[in-house]
């Protein structure tokens, strides 16, 4: 995107008549992990599996469910790379 142009979308007001959606390329330096751990800008709808879980979480599903879990869809924050990230103006 020319520089120009993300200027101006940058110094658009939040309730402006015209709105923008830009897609991105971006991730998040091992640096800046730290602070924003607590809560990770960009969620992004991931089919999450048993592997991700937390060893309290897997736990809880072979205590509770008897072991069964099936992959299912959540919007999930984490600091991975995005690619073709949807993402309103007033959020950068």
């Amino acid at each position: 995107m020319q520089k120009k142009y993300l200027e101006k979308i940058l110094k658009t007001k939040a309730n402006a008549p015209r709105e923008y959606f830009l897609n991105i390329k971006s991730h998040f330096p091992l640096k800046t992990h730290d602070y924003l751990r607590d809560l990770p800008p960009a969620v992004k709808n991931v089919a999450v599996g048993k592997d991700w879980l937390s060893p309290y979480n897997e736990e809880l599903v072979n205590n509770l469910d008897g072991g069964r879990f099936s992959k299912t869809e959540k919007l999930v924050p984490h600091l991975g790379p995005r690619k073709d990230y949807v993402i309103h103006y007033v959020e950068l």
